[in-house]
């Protein structure tokens, strides 16, 4: 028993001991992924992609369904038609179905750079608060916590921060609706 008890205080000072540790280096950890997808903030940012992406997959949809409807079609006249014309309407189907498919695979694309731009800009912009942060804690150094094996929770800010971005974001809108 005293042996347990001699192993529970020398876990218990080891943990202490990296605690303080932690803080006196200055160290900091966040999930950015957390707060991105967290934040009331970044839902605003995010609010007008989220609409294009939702615009681009109805799109795709009814794209995915014309086409297919435009084949089965071809598909029932192939008995009637000439082999030659056949093959020339099903040449002109495939084209167009390459083109629209690079066409909305760009627009794909260029989607997902709109969602990192939103991303970059919200990081951008809650670097102040960040910052602020990390001198009240004496911080030097935020670390993102899946790049860390084993941490505190002490020196986890991704609530804290999450909280203030958002009161500053509420407090923004307030005073633009006061205006």
């Amino acid at each position: 028993m005293a042996r347990l008890v001699q192993v529970w205080v020398f876990l218990a000072t080891a943990f202490l001991a990296n605690a303080v540790a932690a803080q006196s280096v200055g160290i900091l950890l966040i999930n950015s992924d957390e707060v991105y997808q967290r934040s009331a903030f970044a839902a605003f940012l995010r609010n007008g992609t989220e609409a294009n992406r939702v615009a681009l997959s109805e799109e795709n949809a009814e794209l995915f369904a014309s086409l297919e409807a435009e084949e089965l079609s071809l598909t029932q006249q192939r008995p009637t038609m000439d082999p030659v014309d056949f093959q020339a309407a099903a040449g002109e189907f495939d084209a167009k179905v390459k083109r629209t498919r690079r066409e909305q695979d760009q627009k794909e694309l260029n989607l997902q750079q709109s969602l990192l731009a939103v991303r970059r800009e919200f990081f951008t912009r809650i670097q102040p608060v960040v910052l602020e942060i990390m001198r009240e804690r004496g911080a030097s150094v935020v670390l993102e916590e899946g790049s860390v094996l084993f941490g505190l929770q002490d020196i986890l800010i991704t609530d804290l921060v999450i909280s203030r971005v958002d009161e500053a974001f509420t407090r923004a809108q307030q005073s633009q609706d006061d205006q």
